[in-house]
């Protein structure tokens, strides 16, 4: 995704200042209910990115978010989370991940086993398709 920088004049001065993307905001996040220096094991395979951590939630569920046109989050939601906004929702402290753009955070998946929060995110594989690109999702 890229991003048009812009310029702006401030109203103290007659310098012009170009924005830029700020650094932390990335196309695809993955944001799990735990603060950011929680043990999590990640694993890369082939299809899929598999998150694993202990939990004591007895529900839990991935919301994909659309935030803007290419910025994607998956959120992991337990049962004590609010549906309402809070100021808790602000909250920096929270463990994220920066998915690639292999990724397809609309199939991601979040399963409670024996304790453990299981979060799958699937990899779509590109094929060259005549003058197009055709993407097979794999399981």
């Amino acid at each position: 995704m890229k991003v048009e920088a812009e310029a702006v004049v401030l109203p103290d001065s007659k310098k012009k200042m170009k924005l830029r993307r700020l650094p932390h905001v990335f196309s695809r996040v993955l944001q799990l209910p735990f603060p950011s220096n929680a043990h999590v094991s990640v694993e890369k395979h082939p299809h899929c990115f598999r998150f694993v951590a202990e939990t004591c939630a007895l529900h839990v569920e991935a919301r994909t978010l659309h935030i803007s046109p290419g910025l994607t989050k998956i959120l992991i939601v337990t049962e004590t989370d609010d549906a309402h906004f809070s100021f808790h929702d602000l909250d920096l402290d929270i463990w994220r991940f920066r998915l690639p753009e292999s990724t397809v955070p609309e199939l991601a998946t979040a399963a409670l086993i024996n304790g453990e929060l299981t979060v799958t995110v699937p990899k779509a594989e590109e094929h060259a398709c005549g003058g197009g690109m055709m993407i097979d999702l794999l399981n």
